[in-house]
């Protein structure tokens, strides 16, 4: 379905999904006044009853189930994404890319890129302190807004790794969590055992002096 055949799908803020109407109370109402009867005929066709499945009055099917997900490419707020776990690389979103493809030194392209950002930097107060022109100003600005984007992409290509990392540590800790309660549950049966222990040792020695 294109944008244009349903502007909603690409609107800044578009509308609620149209199935949330299903869900209003007359309507669930309804679905399980059907579901019954439906049921109910179901009941009266395995018991073969003739004449009262003839008096039966037939329904309407209907359903409240939600479409199905969408897989593919999809807009929101006015911006295209796909359903793929795949972060688009910047050739595909049109943006130039300024480092190369394939394997790379990521650390070493951060701090080059970093570099650059200083000395563009440097270079845009120049331009704007001692030659204010308007076209060397758009070109320097948007040459930074350039290495800004590619900046954040090299990192962002580094979310995955950092999320395996974040459940790592989390099951660690849960582990070491669990390793110290379980010290303190066997610390404590310990100490619930030499008090168990205390009477029937105090008992023994009774019945020894009682024997002597």
């Amino acid at each position: 379905m294109s944008d244009q055949e349903n502007p909603a799908l690409a609107a800044v803020y578009p509308f609620p999904p149209q199935y949330y109407k299903l869900y209003s109370d007359e309507r669930i109402a309804r679905f399980n006044r059907l579901k019954d009867a439906s049921v109910e005929r179901v009941e009266l066709e395995q018991q073969g009853n003739i004449d009262a499945l003839g008096a039966f009055i037939p329904v309407a099917e209907e359903t409240l189930d939600p479409p199905e997900p969408v897989e593919g490419i999809y807009q929101m707020f006015g911006q295209q994404y796909t359903t793929a776990e795949k972060l688009p690389s910047l050739t595909q979103q049109g943006i130039p890319q300024l480092f190369p493809d394939g394997p790379i030194d990521r650390v070493a392209e951060l701090r080059n890129m970093n570099h650059s950002l200083l000395l563009n930097f440097l270079e845009l107060v120049d331009i704007m302190s001692t030659e204010p022109d308007a076209a060397k100003f758009e070109h320097k600005f948007n040459h930074i807004r350039l290495l800004l984007i590619n900046f954040h992409h090299l990192l962002n290509e580094y979310r995955p790794h950092e999320a395996r990392d974040i459940i790592r540590l989390m099951l660690e800790r849960q582990i070491r969590r669990r390793k110290s309660n379980f010290d303190a549950i066997w610390k404590v049966c310990n100490e619930v055992q030499q008090l168990l222990n205390k009477p029937l040792e105090q008992l023994q020695t009774l019945e020894d002096l009682s024997h002597n």
